[in-house]
């Protein structure tokens, strides 16, 4: 059972130098990995922070490696905005400095149409950007082997000759999708080593998991490992959480965010926001591990203001519970 805390690189409360405190004091308090999002252009969501402060993902983990020695380092996801060949340069020279095991690479084929036309990408094409993410990562996959490459694709214009070189070349790196529809289960099993869901409410994740081990087994592959995106919004000095949360928007902005077949009754929002006290928050995200989640990332936006001691009471309080509980 891994644990992992999504860094506040965003918003009103960012600062590198409350990053950097913050990932040597998570490293302390034995936290497994530190992830980060991805955007090209960063809108707020409508639940979130309107302040639109805005560190790369990239500089962000560098700095982190840089200032631990065990921490894994996680994206939450990349978007396929970057070009395929400058992102693998970015992945080796991350995993580089880093050093062997520290590096997971989550993947998001992206949502906010305005982000790729700001790109430039053409509309026609990015009706299809789960197809891209692909292809994408295959050319990443085929850079990875340190050896020159030739390409031509749908997506990305031809190229030859063009190779990366890195120390972290020699070892790969797991990568993981996040989606949670069914078909992005399906390109889970066909193209990724996990599973990275988000917002996804528990009897659809359990659904989501018996299509992936069923469709792992009629592939002949290793089922991919489940990792969950908790947003925990823990009780303040009044005992409230729910408070912290803009239900009224996230719930709408989930149901948008993941087909309407991920919603198969009404009432199936359970999980997706842990709030209270220490014991509420790690009843919740048991109830995920019994369903397979084998890694935590534990989302804090709710209360980026006091995010260390949130970070501290979850690592003293939650975590030893949650992980007891696998061994019961």
């Amino acid at each position: 059972m891994k644990f992992g805390v999504l860094l506040p690189h965003f918003g009103s409360q960012a600062s590198f130098a409350r990053l950097m405190e913050g990932v040597v004091e998570a490293e302390e308090l034995g936290y497994d990995s530190v992830w980060v999002r991805d955007h090209l252009v960063y809108w707020p969501h409508d639940y979130e922070d309107p302040d639109r402060t805005w560190f790369d993902p990239y500089v962000v983990l560098s700095g982190a490696a840089a200032s631990t020695t065990r921490l894994v380092l996680g994206t939450a996801t990349l978007i396929p905005y970057r070009h395929p060949i400058h992102e693998t340069q970015m992945l080796a020279s991350l995993a580089s400095l880093a050093g062997p095991g520290r590096v997971i690479a989550g993947w998001g084929r992206g949502n906010d149409d305005r982000e790729f036309a700001a790109a430039g990408f053409a509309a026609s094409k990015e009706r299809r950007r789960g197809a891209r993410l692909e292809e994408h990562l295959d050319i990443i996959r085929a850079l990875w082997r340190g050896e020159p490459l030739d390409y031509s694709g749908e997506f990305y214009k031809p190229f030859s000759d063009v190779q990366v070189t890195a120390p972290a070349l020699d070892h790969d790196i797991p990568h993981w999708y996040g989606g949670g529809s069914a078909i992005a289960i399906q390109r889970t099993v066909r193209a990724f080593d996990g599973l990275l869901a988000s917002r996804l409410p528990r009897d659809s994740l359990r659904r989501r998991i018996d299509y992936m081990k069923e469709l792992s087994a009629a592939q002949d592959k290793p089922v991919p490992v489940v990792a969950l995106v908790a947003y925990v919004s823990p009780a303040d000095e009044s005992g409230d959480g729910m408070s912290h949360v803009d239900l009224d928007r996230m719930i709408p902005a989930t149901r948008a965010r993941h087909p309407k077949s991920s919603f198969e009754e009404t009432d199936d929002l359970g999980g997706i926001v842990s709030t209270g006290q220490p014991p509420d928050i790690a009843r919740n995200l048991i109830s995920f591990a019994r369903l397979g989640v084998s890694h935590f990332i534990i989302d804090l936006r709710t209360q980026f203001n006091v995010w260390e001691r949130s970070m501290r009471m979850v690592a003293a309080e939650v975590i030893p519970e949650v992980r007891d509980s696998s061994l019961r």
